[in-house]
């Protein structure tokens, strides 16, 4: 059906190139540094120690989150993955290192400090509003990828230009 769009060729066509550039070989040596830079930036604020970052009473714990943010924040700025690999890999080192169902020799209680329920971290990620989003996301990169998008916006100027006609 999206086929018979008169811009879909162009739409497949921009996809493709887009695919190609993301793995060319001149790419690859950028993606080595950015990813070295966003590691390295990652394990300095997780290894630095807690007085170092100037917060009276700062854990162990709050020291992972801080760092944890800082990869997220590099992740998403370099672009070195898609948004949606940052945001799993977010999900995935909250619950193995600060939360209480974690690798056991990296939430040792008592030498991290207070712990992070495993739910309480869940619960964040699948508040309903966010849900909305990821959901209106989806619709929106299907609607991309099938051309729909650009269809509903001719069928729509169509409609609004005979409207204006009639008036």
């Amino acid at each position: 059906m999206f086929k018979s769009f008169l811009g879909f060729n162009l739409v497949k066509e921009y996809h493709s190139t887009r695919a190609d550039n993301r793995f060319h070989p001149s790419k690859r040596n950028q993606i080595i540094i950015k990813s070295a830079i966003v590691l390295l930036a990652t394990l300095l604020l997780w290894n630095l120690p807690s007085s170092a970052f100037g917060i009276e009473g700062l854990t162990i714990v709050q020291q992972r989150v801080i760092a944890i943010f800082a990869f997220a924040t590099l992740m998403w700025i370099s672009e070195i993955v898609p948004s949606w690999a940052t945001s799993v890999s977010i999900i995935v080192m909250m619950l193995l290192f600060t939360s209480n169902s974690g690798i056991n020799f990296m939430v040792d209680e008592e030498k991290v400090g207070k712990l992070l329920s495993y739910k309480d971290i869940m619960a964040c990620f699948a508040d309903p509003v966010i849900m909305l989003f990821i959901g209106g996301f989806i619709l929106a990169i299907a609607a991309t990828k099938t051309g729909l998008d650009a269809q509903l916006a001719r069928i729509s100027l169509n409609l609004s230009a005979t409207i204006a006609r009639l008036q």
